[in-house]
């Protein structure tokens, strides 16, 4: 019982994460003595500007909707929790373990939307879980709906560059690859 307690009381406490400016993550993580690696990806991901802040600055809205769509069903997920905290569960212990961890980057978009991914298997895998011992469809269906939002509204934001990406007679078929002339810039520009 302590250990469940203990999960809950991470998450919970890791929402004052939530209202901390960018620069203390970048100062709390630099100060961290990492391997040369670590440090590069880190600085890739700290230093200039995240996806929001790109699109804001470019003055589109695109990156914004995009990104709300896509963490949309991390409030169901903070809610669900929440409500239902008395519950107990391995999965339930890990989800809230994962939450804490990801909150803690949550003014760093672009890492927090990453590692999100991860947290949001876990979160499927505890709803099928409960739904097997509580019978309650609603909470799945919610979250089939959000994740259905956030594909429309990628489909929707994103068309143009799928459709220069999948939509070129080199993508249709391995056949046509082979007949393609590529250069070594061809390479440096992705």
């Amino acid at each position: 019982p302590r250990a469940d307690n203990f999960y809950k009381f991470l998450f919970l406490s890791s929402f004052t994460a939530l209202f901390l400016p960018k620069d203390i993550i970048v100062t709390l993580l630099s100060s961290l003595d990492f391997s040369e690696g670590f440090d590069t990806k880190a600085e890739l991901y700290l230093e200039g500007q995240d996806f929001v802040e790109k699109g804001i600055s470019e003055g589109s809205s695109n990156y914004i909707l995009v990104y709300f769509f896509s963490i949309a069903w991390s409030v169901f997920a903070y809610l669900y929790l929440i409500f239902t905290i008395k519950r107990n569960s391995l999965f339930r212990n890990l989800l809230l373990l994962s939450f804490a961890a990801v909150n803690l980057f949550y003014p760093v978009t672009n890492v927090y939307s990453r590692y999100l991914i991860v947290v949001k298997i876990i979160f499927v895998l505890l709803l099928i879980y409960e739904f097997r011992e509580k019978q309650s469809l609603k909470p799945l269906l919610i979250i089939l709906g959000l994740f259905a939002l956030n594909l429309i509204s990628n489909f929707i934001v994103l068309r143009n560059n799928i459709e220069a990406s999948y939509f070129t007679k080199y993508s249709l078929s391995s056949f046509f690859i082979f007949f393609k002339e590529i250069t070594p810039q061809d390479f440096l520009n992705f």
